[in-house]
């Protein structure tokens, strides 16, 4: 009786160990099976995302000829992991301008690494940025686009002939396009001035001859071209709205009204439609 109890203990014993080994094998491939299931579907996510990635490169590609700036700089960024941009030319950017401005352009493109930059100098006109050298600066920060605020009020302000501007201009494109061959460059137009449009300089020429200087050199050069200006005055008398309220007591600084509106006339140039191919290759 003695021999029978411990011989069913005995099984009792082996049948324990072996639903305990079974049992933790099992767990155990139920675990190396969960491990792998994951890292299949990581891997299959990396591979979507890579083809996702690649299909986007191709259409923008595709499309270089008729491509609005966003989308440029999303290729961009797609390409590089990261996007810069410079303001060139004009009055040093202020926070209440370049702030909305990042802010909804790192939107748009979803890129942790967007950076903005201003390369100015003290009372800009083309002929300062030219003599002190300010290309070179601008190209030190390795922008993908720049945004060349034609500094129509200074050429204005010093005296500078429509000619000699012109002149002074194209070199400074031909500078840029030397030092930053792949860099996407277009000429943005300053807001308007109720005060300025009534300041003429010795050569009896107000900074508005400049302005149509600027859309003279851009239709000859095909130069990519917000008109920035136009425009602004364009929506205002749309809404049968004065330039005044648009302006501080100078008649030539934006207040909250004027800056919102002129951000939201550059967002909009943004997602318009553009020849992108000079930019990167």
């Amino acid at each position: 009786m003695e021999k029978r109890n411990i011989f069913f203990l005995l099984v009792g014993v082996v049948v324990t160990v072996g639903v305990i080994i079974t049992g933790s094998h099992y767990a155990e491939t139920k675990k190396e099976a969960m491990i792998n299931q994951g890292k299949t579907e990581i891997v299959k996510k990396e591979v979507s995302d890579k083809k996702q990635e690649e299909k986007e490169i191709n259409e923008f590609e595709n499309n270089r000829g008729s491509l609005s700036t966003v989308d440029y700089l999303k290729f961009v960024a797609t390409k590089k992991q990261k996007a810069t941009v410079s303001f060139f030319g004009g009055k040093e950017q202020q926070p209440e301008f370049i702030n909305p401005l990042q802010n909804w352009m790192g939107e748009k493109l979803k890129v942790a690494d967007l950076a903005i930059q201003s390369v100015s100098i003290p009372n800009p006109s083309t002929y300062q940025l030219m003599t002190q050298n300010s290309v070179a600066t601008l190209a030190s920060n390795a922008p993908d686009v720049v945004f060349f605020q034609v500094p129509v009020v200074g050429d204005q302000e010093i005296d500078i002939s429509l000619t000699n501007s012109k002149q002074y201009l194209l070199q400074l494109m031909e500078d840029i396009r030397a030092q930053l061959p792949e860099a996407l460059v277009i000429l943005v137009t300053p807001p308007p001035s109720t005060a300025l449009k009534e300041v003429y300089n010795s050569r009896s020429i107000n900074y508005v001859s400049y302005l149509e200087n600027l859309k003279e050199i851009e239709a000859e050069q095909s130069f990519l071209y917000f008109d920035l200006h136009d425009q602004y005055l364009a929506d205002l008398e749309e809404k049968a709205q004065p330039l005044e309220s648009t302006l501080e007591a100078d008649g030539i600084t934006l207040n909250s009204v004027g800056n919102a509106l002129y951000i939201e006339l550059f967002e909009k140039a943004l997602t318009q439609p553009i020849d992108t191919t000079s930019g990167i290759k």
